[in-house]
């Protein structure tokens, strides 16, 4: 039997733009995103097939072209589902620093906080023969917050056409960081 899954992937994204003084320019974005996704498949209950096996009531040496039998009886139906939710807030700006005789450095900053969170995801088993195997497990959801920020730095080293054949030599300088708070505990809980 075939295995059908689904996946729904929702956003909405916003920002702002502002002209700040002296060039520089700002920019707010914030973003949210969903993401709902579902398994249904089919696996086979071993042990009930295996216990029948040993039985008789299986024989695995017959032909079942010839002489066919169903195995449905063994089919396992597995469940899981599960939905991811992501909202970013992110802050950047750039412009020009006070310039130098040679030229005026630019900067670019972006500071950014993440929230991505996990509801708790649930894979349901049903075992048709052991059915002490069949239960439902629960992954329990967690929120991580994640934190950055970064800096680019661009800095003139000498004047634009100052020598013949160099128009300009600039240095780039870049730095960041970033901060994952991520949950500790138990993921996952089994109940029968």
């Amino acid at each position: 039997k075939e295995r059908t899954g689904t996946s729904t992937t929702r956003t909405i994204a916003t920002g702002l733009k502002a002209r700040l003084p002296k060039g520089w320019i700002g920019q707010f974005d914030y973003t949210w995103s969903q993401n709902a996704a579902g398994t249904f498949l089919y696996s086979v209950d071993s042990g009930g097939l295996a216990a029948d096996i040993l039985s008789g009531a299986v024989n695995p040496f017959v032909d079942p072209l010839l002489y066919p039998y169903s195995l449905d009886k063994y089919t396992v139906r597995q469940n899981f589902s599960f939905k991811q939710t992501i909202n970013t807030l992110a802050v950047r700006a750039a412009g020009e620093l006070p310039s130098l005789p040679w030229g005026a450095p630019t900067l670019n900053v972006r500071a950014e906080r993440r929230f991505e969170g996990t509801q708790n995801g649930f894979l349901e088993r049903s075992y048709p023969q052991t059915v002490a195997s069949s239960g439902l497990t629960t992954y329990l959801g967690f929120l991580r917050d994640v934190r950055s920020a970064n800096a680019e730095l661009q800095l003139p080293l000498v004047a634009r056409h100052r020598f013949p054949l160099l128009y300009s030599l600039d240095a780039q300088l870049a730095g960041g960081r970033e901060e994952f708070v991520v949950p500790t505990g138990t993921p996952t809980m089994a109940v029968a």
